[in-house]
């Protein structure tokens, strides 16, 4: 059960679970902290910018590759968070 939530950790937050396991401290470090810069500082922006556009304007299909982009790399830390949990003794 523990390997889920460290690839659910990582899926949520990507590092985090490198920094818990200790694995990649380094690595998982610097992926966290361009999450969180990219959390607090651009994504605020774009969606602000959605936000004033009139519905008639919006194209869901514009953010459809973000949001395909954001979730696969969130799928691909979580698989390798689980994998380094399974493996880790």
């Amino acid at each position: 059960m523990k390997h889920f939530a460290y690839a659910l950790l990582n899926f949520v937050l990507p590092g985090s679970a490198y920094i818990f396991l200790r694995e990649r401290v380094v690595f998982g470090s610097l992926v966290l902290v361009s999450e969180l810069i990219l959390w607090f500082a651009a994504l605020p922006a774009s969606i602000e910018d959605a936000v004033n556009q009139s519905l008639d304007n919006f194209q869901i299909a514009e953010w459809l590759p973000v949001i395909a982009a954001i979730l696969l790399f969130s799928v691909a830390f979580a698989v390798d968070a689980f994998a380094i949990s399974k493996n880790k003794k």
